[in-house]
Parts: C-alpha cells; structure tokens; sequence
C-alpha cells in the first residue's frame, strides 16, 4: 500500500487534456497602446490605463514610476475589460509630491517576451486654484478606457438623461447608458482646491437630474486638507430639471485654505431613473448673473454626522469613508469598478 502511494505521488495519477491550436514557440512579444494625461495633481491618485495584447496570452502587465530623482516602484495593473489576448490594464498611482513623476509600462506574454513602454514624464501641480479646473472633470484625470462601477464620474459619451453633453462630448453621470441601480452611493473626488486669500472664487457647474429629494439625493460637500467636513451644498430643484442647469458655491469662505469638493449621490431601493449627469466644471472668480441664481441650491455648514437611514434622507446624506476595491476580472463583460468606494464611517465625516 505505501509502495503504490509513493509510486502514485512519484509518478502523478492525473491527465491532462487539450487541444494544440499552433505550432512552435511564444516568439512574439506583446503590443500595447497607451495615452495618458498631460499632467497630475499633488496628493490626488491618478488612474492610468493601458489596453496590451498578444497572439498567445499577456501575463503580466506593471508600471514602474519615479519622482524627481527618488526611489523606483512598480504597480501591478490590473485587467478590467477584456480576455487574456487583449485587454485593459489599470494601475492608479498614488498621491504624489514632487515636480516631476516618470513612468514607464511593462508588458509581459506567456513566452516570457517583454515589451517596455518609452518613459512618460509629467509635472505634479499643485493643487489648482482660480481658473485651473474647467477640464479636470472632463477625462483630464481619468483616461477615457477606465469606466468605473457605482462612481459618479464614468465619462463618456450620454446615451441617456440629457442624451448629450453641455460642451463637447463627454459628461460625468452616475451611468452613461442606463438608470442607477437600486441603493446607489456613488460620489467623484475633485483634485485638492487652492482657494486665492484674495477676490472671489467660485465652485460652478453645469447639472442634470432625475426626480431629485424624491428617491435619491445630490449634495456637495467642501472638505478641509485634513478631511473635516465644511459645508455641503444641495440644489433646490425637486423634480426632474427641463435642461441642463446651472449651479454654484461660493467657495470665498475659504480663502487661504486647501479644499476637497466631492459630489455625492445616494438613492433608496424602489426604483431606478436616470440619475446624475455633470459636466463643465470649472472655478472662477466670477459669480453667476443674479438670474441665474435663483433656484441654485443651499449650502449648510455641517452638522454631528448621522447614520443614514432609508429611504435616502438629504438632511443626513455625508461623504463616506473611501475605500480602494480591486476591480473583478469577468470575461466578456463592459465592467464598472470603482477607483473609490465608499462604506460606512460611523461619528466622523471623510473626504479623500
């Protein structure tokens, strides 16, 4: 009896079936196609995607990056869309200070064949201030391939709510071809905000919604550096709007300080609608013409925070504590998969 375990273990009981599609070796190495940003933010993460592929299969794909003239590190990328011949690699790179970052991508195929990027340098702003922000919500920071799940901020192309963008093409809405789906928290961080000490500076944007206060609630929260909530505003409108609409925060309060905005949209579990769309956000030290501002919305300085309760209730509605979740690997499927996703932050407000 041992003699046939060790005989079986020596020699293998198992079969392996298969079917040999080519002949020869993995001899080629794998392509890839990347564009990246033209510039990133100090302490604000930065997806970068590639889409690599190869005629057997690509194994691995990393990004090794340097700051300024400081230690290498390496990422290793994750697939979310696509199969092993060909397919989108996201990494995120993480907050960085310095004044320049140098990456350079990695892609690896089943024959262990190599094919490196050219190095990609880039200036690291600092936090934008009057005037820096028009495009930074409009695929200036996400790279059009990374399409997250339960982010407000998928961008792209509207097939649905306003059906097309204020200015351009692309927009930000909580799903681009669909309704939200049931018990939605969704939110998209913008880079850090220099607000000038000096003059006026305002938050304005350009919004559509969807049955708004009924099933679902909209809020914008202003965050200090060290993520304390300041204030959170709402807009006024109930129901669905006509148009895009014009909204605005005051950012003056401000003055001096470094400010995180985050929107963020909450729904309940009846039903679904169109959502949130966003696009043209910029900051200026102009405000809107008085007409304009009527029906702009609240703002409300914070509160002790409460546990939200169901259905969504706007008085309660605070920025979650932000989490990272590695995106699923699902073949043959457009995924959705959060660089940020919030959970619960029971006796303290958050902002990433």
């Amino acid at each position: 009896m041992q003699k046939e375990a060790i005989t079986a273990l020596t020699d293998g009981i198992g079969k392996i079936e298969g079917q040999v599609t080519t002949e020869g070796e993995d001899t080629e190495p794998p392509v890839f196609s990347h564009k990246g940003p033209n510039e990133i933010f100090a302490s604000t993460p930065t997806p970068l995607s590639i889409t690599a592929e190869d005629e057997v299969a690509v194994t691995n794909v990393s990004l090794s990056y340097q700051v300024d003239q400081g230690k290498r590190e390496t990422l290793q990328a994750k697939r979310t869309d696509g199969n092993h011949l060909k397919g989108t690699y996201v990494v995120q790179l993480p907050e960085l200070e310095g004044e320049n970052v140098t990456y350079r991508w990695i892609v690896k195929d089943f024959g262990e064949n190599e094919a490196a990027s050219e190095p990609y340098t880039l200036p690291i702003k600092k936090h934008p201030s009057r005037l820096a922000t028009r495009k930074i919500l409009k695929l200036g920071q996400v790279d059009g391939s990374v399409v997250e799940q339960k982010i407000l901020g998928s961008g792209g192309k509207p097939t649905t709510g306003p059906k097309q963008a204020f200015t351009g093409d692309h927009v930000y809405a909580t799903n681009l071809d669909s309704p939200y789906e049931n018990q939605t928290d969704a939110h998209l961080s913008m880079p850090m905000i220099a607000v000038p000490e000096s003059g006026s500076s305002f938050l304005q944007f350009q919004y559509w919604h969807d049955d708004l206060k009924q099933i679902m609630t909209m809020c914008i929260f202003m965050c200090s550096l060290r993520g304390k909530m300041l204030s959170k505003w709402q807009p006024t409108q109930a129901k669905k709007t006509s148009g895009w609409t014009k909204g605005e925060v005051d950012l003056s309060a401000y003055k001096g300080q470094n400010v995180r905005v985050i929107f963020q949209l909450r729904t309940d579990g009846s039903v679904t609608k169109d959502g949130f769309y966003l696009d043209d956000v910029k900051i200026t030290d102009q405000a809107l013409p008085q007409k304009a501002k009527k029906q702009l919305g609240v703002i409300k300085k914070e509160k002790p925070a409460q546990e939200q309760k169901k259905p969504v209730d706007p008085k309660s509605a605070k920025p979650a504590k932000i989490k990272r979740k590695a995106c699923p690997d699902e073949k043959g499927k457009k995924l959705r998969c959060p660089i940020y996703q919030s959970s619960s932050d029971e006796g303290r407000n958050q902002c990433s």
